[in-house]
């Protein structure tokens, strides 16, 4: 006995070398508890205690003298609450503070849509919610999850409190995904917190907007004029809608498509009622005379989100035309806009400040053109194919991030630009094109930057062409073509190539130009199989299907026996073609243009101005992770935020979840996170767990 105290008192002398609130806190500090084998030896020896001791911390002692080291924490039955109390519902939007840009560390202002900048500038209040964990006090592997799978969740200390946010939607998921179409009902959700493995909360179950919601039943032509209200479309018919109030969104059921067969616009966005904040989802055919979307009148902020517009009518006009005089923080996100039956253009921007962020445009006369009075658009990871003109019409101060631009016709060259000056241009695929592929001639281009240009397979003409005029040109990072390239670049001023297509200043001299390029099997190319749609080829007439695909990178274009690529993949799919579903995703097994650029570096950086002479710095070879409660979401890597690595010369930048640009895998190279010790600073980096299919 005297031995087993001698034993004890030294038990407790090691013990109080840890920082614990006591002696007979007997846990160590690695979880391991003393209290079973304290009792154990403080037993009269009989054996017939078996060490059921707890230390604090639920570490348990058996009567062997071992202890698990698990850390059990009382659940919580919790309640969803609003992040901001001053905008409760969905469509409410806050100010954002871009000197503290997080969306979760506002003041709380609502937006009335005299807002001036993109569509940053305010914050979707009505996506974040958030929950108060009392029983933790810190954010040390803690997550969440809804029921819905709907949205993306951080934690945050704030005021020395625990919460946990939701950030926003995800990327692939929707208002629909919250609407209960038949009760005409917001969807009930719950939240499932975690801390490792441990649920350390089970949120009540519950609607977490009060909006009403509306289910339109009779074909148009109807004026939405309720403030707030969610208007839902459940049937296939035809209409007419004019948006004449604010924060209100028209959701067409998933399962249908909105078809106008009447001569006169289907969506029409009137300013005089001051209708911004209008958000809109779903399927819509125009099958007949008019404008699928007019926003001529000028209302800001609008979203497009999950968006199918496809133009069936032999006139020829724009499918989507979007005007305003000044800013107008229209923002476009996974959609998609096509043309059938006529060459038209598909998207005309003529506003201020639009962000387009993963979709695509295919079978038009032009896919997108910027005029003259369109600065400052962001496009990240848009694709555009089989134009029967330029793909795309670039204006002035826009930002290009992974962009795919392909098998597009006649005279005109993929990417054109006219006097357009002061652009960003990263991560550039132009392949299969029937002029030249990047033009910058007939007036002025000047102080045009591009990192990691792929020119591949242009048919006549010079690959790339500098015109009288321009100066100022660089080529920074990758700059490839494929064998035979040439240049032109004649009549001005450092133009960053010359006609041997090799790289001169003030382009980034020390990654030479490749000029040998082979990417004839980099993209996934023609669809055998589609499981989303009726078929994957047919004449236009047969066609039924022209809105559902497998991923946002599949659209119909031109069938033909040929391999890829080859004159007849080039141009519109009407009239009596043959046409095709193509995949402009990447081949895994490719290494022309996937996981060919380098992981990220804080001093390889770039300055992009904008139309009012203010400039930032972005990183190089990544982009920003939109809407994680973090940066400033308009896609461009700066610094203080999290990012993700891009490390494909395509819009295609991978799939799957999101894990650490650390992480080792097989499908590409492992990045660090930035410190502070460079330019651009404090980056985690990320990329997506899957690279090419």
């Amino acid at each position: 006995m005297k031995k087993r105290i001698i034993l004890f008192l030294i038990l407790i002398q090691i013990n109080c070398l840890n920082p614990k609130k006591s002696i007979f806190d007997f846990n160590g500090p690695n979880g391991v508890g003393f209290g079973g084998i304290i009792l154990n030896l403080l037993d009269s020896g009989n054996g017939s205690r078996n060490g059921s001791g707890t230390g604090s911390g639920s570490s348990t002692g058996t009567g062997s003298g071992t202890a698990t080291g698990s850390s059990t924490i009382q659940a919580i039955s919790a309640t969803v609450s609003v992040a901001y109390p001053s905008a409760p519902n969905m469509l409410d939007y806050i100010r954002r503070n871009m000197a503290s840009p997080s969306s979760l560390e506002q003041v709380g202002t609502l937006c009335d849509g005299t807002e001036t900048g993109w569509y940053n500038s305010c914050i979707h209040a009505g996506e974040i919610r958030r929950i108060e964990m009392t029983n933790i006090s810190d954010c040390n592997d803690v997550t969440a999850t809804d029921n819905l799978g709907a949205f993306n969740w951080t934690c945050r200390i704030q005021s020395g409190k625990v919460f946990v946010y939701s950030t926003g939607l995800k990327e692939d998921k929707n208002l629909s995904d919250l609407i209960d179409f038949t009760g005409k009902v917001w969807r009930d959700n719950s939240v499932t917190v975690r801390k490792g493995s441990q649920v350390i909360s089970t949120a009540v179950t519950s609607k977490w907007w009060t909006n009403a919601i509306e289910e339109i039943t009779i074909p148009g032509p109807r004026t939405l004029n309720t403030k707030g209200r969610i208007y839902i479309i459940n049937t296939s018919f035809s209409g007419n809608y004019t948006f004449a109030n604010t924060n209100m969104a028209l959701i067409v059921n998933p399962a249908n498509v909105m078809n106008n067969t009447a001569p006169f616009v289907l969506l029409n966005i009137q300013t005089s009622s001051n209708s911004h904040f209008i958000w809109i989802e779903g399927k819509f055919t125009q099958s007949a005379q008019g404008l699928l979307l007019d926003n001529s009148n000028g209302g800001k902020f609008m979203v497009l989100r999950n968006f199918s517009g496809v133009r069936n009518f032999a006139i020829q006009a724009n499918v989507v035309y979007l005007q305003n005089l000044g800013d107008a923080g229209i923002y476009i996100h996974n959609s998609r806009f096509q043309n059938i039956s006529n060459p038209n253009t598909i998207l005309e921007l003529a506003l201020k400040k639009t962000i387009v962020y993963n979709s695509i445009f295919s079978n038009g006369l032009t896919g997108i053109f910027f005029n003259s009075t369109a600065p400052d658009t962001i496009l990240n990871g848009v694709t555009t194919s089989n134009a029967n003109d330029s793909n795309l019409v670039v204006g002035d101060n826009g930002f290009f991030l992974n962009t795919t631009n392909t098998n597009n016709n006649a005279s005109s060259d993929s990417v054109f630009m006219n006097g357009a000056s002061q652009n960003t241009f990263m991560n550039t695929g132009i392949s299969n094109t029937s002029n030249s592929a990047l033009s910058l001639t007939v007036t002025a281009s000047n102080n045009n930057t591009f990192v990691n240009l792929l020119n591949f397979f242009t048919q006549t003409n010079p690959f790339l062409e500098i015109g009288s005029g321009s100066s100022n040109i660089q080529f920074n990072g990758n700059l490839f073509f494929s064998s035979g390239a040439i240049c032109s670049a004649a009549g001005g001023t450092s133009m960053g190539v010359n006609n041997s297509c090799d790289k001169v200043a003030p382009s980034e001299l020390s990654i030479p130009s490749n000029k040998n390029i082979n990417a004839s099997a980099a993209y996934m190319g023609k669809v055998t199989s589609e499981s989303r749609n009726t078929h994957s080829t047919g004449a236009v007439a047969t066609i039924l299907d022209r809105h559902n695909f497998e991923n946002r990178f599949r659209a119909w274009g031109l069938d033909d026996p040929n391999n890829f690529p080859h004159a007849n993949h080039r141009g519109f799919c009407n009239g009596a073609s043959m046409c095709r579903i193509w995949d402009w995703s990447l081949n895994k097994n490719d290494s022309s243009i996937r996981d060919v650029n380098s992981c990220p570096d804080g001093n390889s950086f770039g300055v992009h101005t904008w139309s009012d002479s203010t400039t930032i710095q972005y990183l190089r070879n990544a982009s920003e992770r939109m809407f994680d409660g973090v940066g400033n979401d308009n896609g461009i890597c700066e610094s203080n935020e999290d990012c993700i690595f891009t490390p494909n010369i395509a819009s295609y930048q991978g799939h799957g979840n999101l894990i650490p640009a650390s992480t080792t895998n097989s499908f590409t190279k492992n990045c660090p996170n930035l410190d502070n010790s460079k330019t651009i600073k404090n980056v985690n980096l990320f990329k997506y767990e899957l690279n090419g299919y």
